[in-house]
Formats: C-alpha cells, sequence, structure tokens
C-alpha cells in the first residue's frame, strides 16, 4: 500500500546556524583526521528528516544520547522538533560524545545555541559533553566491575546517531571491550548501534544514518540477530544515489536512515527512498515487518523494498526452494572486473568456463 508523504518541515534558525558550524568545521578538517576518525558530519536536512522520525515523546522528559556529535547537527534538529512540542516536553537532557578538539568547540556553540532555544520555548535543557572514546565509555558503564558505580550508569529515552564507519580489527582494544559486554562487530558503526541499543529504555527509540551493508553478509549476522532480538523497525529511508547523502565530503556510501523502538512490536514497517537530500521526490511504502526480513531465515538477510516492482522480484524468488549451496554453485562478487581481463573473456563456454554475469 502506498501512502502520502510526512511532513518532514524545513530547516531554519538554530539548524542554519549548525550548518554554518559544520561547513566551517569542514574546511578545517584535513582529510587524514576525517580517515582517522572514520566520520562524516551530517548535513542539515538529513538532520532535520531524522529527527522528524520520532514519535511523540511520551515523558514530558526526553533523556538524548548524541554518540559521535560532531559539531552538534543532529542535537539542533532534535531540539526544534521538541520546541514544536513545547506543550508536552518540558525537560531535554543531552549527553553527547566527541573525541576531536576542533568539533568540540563548535559542539560548545550549538548546544549554548540549543540551551537559548530551549529556554525561549519553555524547556528546561540541560547538557554534557563527554570528551571519551564512547565505545570504552559505554563499556565500562555496561560491565559489571566491581569498582563502577552503578548509579553512574546511564538511560536514555532517546538516540540519534551518524557513526563513524571503519573497520575494527580483530585484536584492536575496541574489539576486546566490546566483547566484554556481549557485542561482536568489525565495523565501528555496528558498534556504535549496539551500544545505544544497551543504553536505551524500554520502549527507547533509535535514529540512524548508517552504511547499508549491515542488511546482508555474514560478518554483519552477530549485528543483525542483536538489532532484530531487541528493536523493532519502524521506518527504513533509502537513497537511490550513493553519492547523495554526504555529497559535500564527496563519499561514495549506500546509506540508509532506519528508526526502530527498543522491546515494541509492530507488524508494518515503512518504507521511503528518495534521490536526494532535500526529500522532495520521496516515495514511500508500508510493508508487513515479514517481507523485510524472514525471522525463520537462519542468515536474518533484510530485504529493502522500495517499490511493487521490488515486491514482485522477492515474490518471484520464493518459489526457489534450494540455495546456492545445496546447487553446489559458488558466487564471487567483486574480484572480477571485466575490462581489465579481458583476454580471459570468450563469447563461446568450454570445459573450464564459468559464468561472468554483468548486473546493471
Amino acid at each position: 500500500m502506498i501512502i502520502d508523504s510526512l511532513e518532514i518541515g524545513s530547516h531554519n534558525g538554530l539548524s542554519e546556524q549548525v550548518e554554518f558550524y559544520r561547513t566551517d568545521a569542514n574546511r578545517h578538517l584535513s582529510v587524514e583526521t576525517r580517515s582517522a576518525f572514520g566520520q562524516f558530519m551530517t548535513p542539515a536536512p538529513v538532520a532535520t528528516f531524522m529527527a522528524s522520525l520520532f514519535f511523540k515523546p511520551a515523558s514530558k522528559t526526553v533523556r538524548l544520547l548524541d554518540p559521535g556529535a560532531g559539531v552538534g547537527s543532529l542535537t539542533a534538529a532534535v531540539v526544534e522538533k521538541t520546541n514544536q512540542a513545547a506543550d508536552h516536553v518540558k525537560e531535554l537532557s543531552l549527553t553527547a560524545y566527541e573525541i576531536d578538539p576542533l568539533l568540540i568547540s563548535y559542539l560548545h556553540s550549538t548546544l549554548k545555541d540549543c540551551q537559548q532555544k530551549c529556554e525561549d520555548a519553555g524547556i528546561e535543557f540541560d547538557y554534557e559533553i563527554a570528551e571519551k572514546d564512547f565505545i570504552c565509555a559505554a563499556t565500562e558503564m555496561l560491565r559489571d566491575d566491581l569498582f563502577f558505580d552503578p548509579q553512574q550508569r546511564l538511560s536514555f529515552t532517546h538516540a540519534i546517531l551518524n557513526p563513524p564507519y571503519k573497520k575494527i580489527n580483530n585484536d584492536s582494544q575496541h574489539r576486546l571491550l566490546l566483547r566484554s559486554v556481549g557485542i561482536e562487530t568489525s565495523n565501528l558503526y555496528a558498534a556504535f548501534l549496539a551500544l545505544a541499543i544497551k543504553l536505551l529504555q524500554k520502549n527507547g527509540e533509535l535514529v540512524a544514518i548508517v552504511p547499508r551493508s549491515f542488511c546482508n553478509g555474514p560478518y554483519f549476522k552477530p549485528f543483525r540477530k542483536f538489532l532484530l532480538k531487541n528493536m523493532e523497525l519502524q521506518r527504513i529511508h533509502v537513497f537511490a544515489s550513493r553519492d547523495q547523502a554526504f555529497k559535500d565530503d564527496e563519499v561514495l556510501q549506500e546509506n540508509l536512515i532506519f528508526h526502530a523502538i527498543k522491546g515494541r512490536k509492530s507488524q508494518k514497517i515503512i518504507v521511503s527512498s528518495s534521490v536526494g537530500t532535500e526529500f522532495d521526490d520521496m516515495t514511500i511504502l508500508e510493508v508487513p515487518h515479514d517481507r523485510i526480513v524472514d525471522m525463520h531465515d537462519p542468515d536474518l538477510i533484510m530485504h529493502i523494498i522500495t517499490s511493487r516492482m521490488d515486491q514482485y522480484v522477492i515474490d518471484r524468488m520464493q518459489v526457489f526452494q534450494q540455495s546456492l549451496r545445496d546447487l553446489e554453485v559458488e558466487v564471487s562478487t567483486g574480484p572480477v572486473v571485466d575490462f581489465r581481463l579481458s583476454e580471459h573473456i570468450s563469447q563461446e563456454p568450454n570445459n573450464q568456463s564459468v559464468p561472468l554475469m554483468r548486473l546493471p
């Protein structure tokens, strides 16, 4: 069923100011620094859209987690959304993690602007900038260490994330810390998501923009199992073009945005799609939860349906009952580039040939 597009609203005032901080910070960040931290900051239209996905808070108090906060674009978008519901929310408490000294200076300015915005709307706003490695800090809170004070363990009603994208070495400190709290993943973005989920209270909401790679493949299977066990997906948004979500940073990456709730069950998921980050061409589709992921599938592969044609293809594929392994067929994607191996490509098969399929 196709449903009408949601109202996103436009970014103004606070978001415009924070967008200036973001672009100014980008001018001062070196390529080496961006690569080292593996993070790219969220443009204002994307941040505004992400904040719009949160449901109306059930409580007058919102406790927000923003790990890898950057200049504070996501928090600023949440503050603007909260101000629109000022007759309901009376207190907004933020914990923001950031370790880059340059970004922290902008983050201080952003949060002072947020504080003024909330004060004008009659909302009490308090915040803490934790200048700490989020993985180290979160795992310390989650471990039942003898010397850790349980009263220092934080619990959040909301989390909003644009986490860093970088592989974690198998024998690194981060990998060992994550294993100490039962998290197994090979990438920082999945680690940030898993930790944020653990720090959410029951019925807590999470919105994140992340690479699409977690939806399939063996490396992310433990994370998919953890995510789907603890969270119920409410909304998934995909970008039809790989170079749009972080086009200012020239990042070529398949990204998606998702909204999920901890512990609440839902029968249907809203899936939307747009080419760019202005969301003016957005299409929206409501599909049953089991069309996205079959919980009986041992690999828990997520199939993101954005059109009736996608659904038609999936329905047709379901008639096949055997796997490639059952058929003794192996598939390799990526390593073979046809124009570099033209001398090995033949139009007629022989007893040593294997099929080469070119996908658009």
